[in-house]
């Protein structure tokens, strides 16, 4: 169990290299991290003094200071000691796994998806008539409200996250203004002005469907509890509520940052503290088999009308920074093939189908074998997947499916 904390711990030196933005574990220090830590359990160290070895190591760094790699440590510590029973992998395996190494290839996983019938023949889409009637839907994603920021503090403070009281104050550029800075996290006064032009927008044009693709709470990652990250997205629910009232159905995904630590999730039932409280936030646009689903393993589908299906996805089971993948990234929390049992249902009820999620499939910090089988999925159903909502990346972008069966490329989705 020790020798497992070492994927564990060097991962939170990873955190602070990613998550936080600071470029802190190069591939040869993560190896000589794991070789000294594996000094340590050869000798008998002890959790706590491990803790302290990383603790030390980040602070030398000096790319962080020493209270955001304490708590970075403190934090992720009490997850590294339950995340693996025995993992035998060399230095080179862990800080591959962890992306900071070029990475092995140590299990590969399935392959190739099984699905309940065959692929009916392609029939390319038509684009519809000017009269056709029209759905209109809102996507919101990657709100990190921070309710400790605050005007006129430093917005280089030297840490991960500024603006804050606890910062001091700022001096022209530096100072956070009354609307944000770009270098923190958007503050009240803003999200509030941002939800007064939608709903003026609504009431003129109509908004049909919002999708809210996940990543509530600030990136005070360092500084995180579980009644924390639960709050932040109660507030972000309570304040679409009041825009749309019970007229307009909104559908959440969550994002990585929703966990706690962030980015982690473990497999059913490990992350029950976030999905039932949740669940009851959503209540109002969640049928009983949809919550079931939601309380089980994040994700859910729902159909609002006839012929329309949405399905979101918990991208939390594919992403790189779960600890917990690192034990099984095979699909552990099922989800993978009861979306496919969806989609399989859709296809017979001549369903159409939109998918939300958080992080993108194909994106770097989703696995690229879980990718691949999403990949087989939606090339599978591509004639009743009409569009895929993301977040994560904070850039405006789009992502193309390709066929992979023969040598002339089609776009899929």
């Amino acid at each position: 169990a020790r020798f497992a904390l070492i994927l564990a711990l060097c991962a939170i030196a990873a955190v602070v290299a990613t998550v936080l933005g600071a470029p802190v574990l190069t591939c040869d220090k993560c190896k000589v991290g794991v070789v000294t830590l594996r000094l340590m359990i050869e000798k008998n160290a002890s959790i706590s003094e491990m803790e302290q070895v990383i603790t030390a190591l980040c602070i030398a760094d000096k790319k962080e200071d020493a209270n955001v790699c304490k708590g970075i440590v403190a934090e992720f510590g009490p997850v590294a000691i339950d995340v693996i029973g025995d993992v035998v992998l060399n230095e080179a395996e862990i800080c591959g796994a962890m992306g900071v190494c070029p990475p092995v290839n140590i299990t590969p996983p399935p392959t190739n998806m099984t699905f309940p019938k065959p692929k009916p023949p392609h029939v390319p889409p038509t684009p519809p008539s000017p009269t056709t009637p029209k759905k209109v839907i809102l996507h919101i994603s990657d709100v990190h409200l921070d309710p400790l920021y605050v005007a006129g503090m430093s917005a280089h403070c030297g840490e991960p996250l500024c603006c804050r009281a606890s910062n001091g104050k700022g001096n022209g550029t530096n100072a956070a203004g009354p609307w944000g800075h770009y270098n923190c996290d958007l503050n009240t006064p803003m999200w509030k002005s941002m939800l007064s032009h939608i709903q003026a927008v609504s009431n003129t044009t109509g908004i049909d469907y919002v999708v809210w693709t996940g990543d509530n709470p600030p990136h005070d990652v360092w500084n995180q509890t579980k009644e924390g990250q639960i709050s932040a997205t109660q507030y972000v629910t309570d304040s679409l509520k009041a825009v749309f009232g019970k007229n307009t159905p909104i559908y959440g995904a969550l994002g990585n940052h929703e966990g706690y630590p962030v980015n982690i999730f473990a497999p059913p039932p490990g992350t029950e503290w976030l999905y039932m409280p949740v669940s009851q936030q959503w209540a109002q646009w969640l049928p009983e088999e949809a919550r079931l689903t939601f309380e089980f393993g994040g994700y859910y589908t729902v159909s609002p009308e006839k012929g329309l299906r949405f399905i979101s996805l918990n991208m939390n089971y594919c992403n790189s920074g779960n600890f917990w993948l690192y034990v099984n990234e095979n699909d552990p929390a099922g989800e993978l093939e009861w979306m496919v049992k969806v989609l399989q249902q859709a296809e017979d009820n001549k369903e159409k189908v939109f998918i939300l999620g958080h992080i993108p499939p194909g994106n770097t910090d989703c696995l690229q074998d879980w990718s691949n089988l999403f990949h087989q999925i939606v090339n599978r159903y591509e004639d009743i997947i009409m569009g895929q909502f993301y977040g994560h990346t904070h850039d405006d972008s789009f992502e193309v499916f390709y066929t992979t069966e023969n040598s002339v490329k089609r776009a899929t989705n």
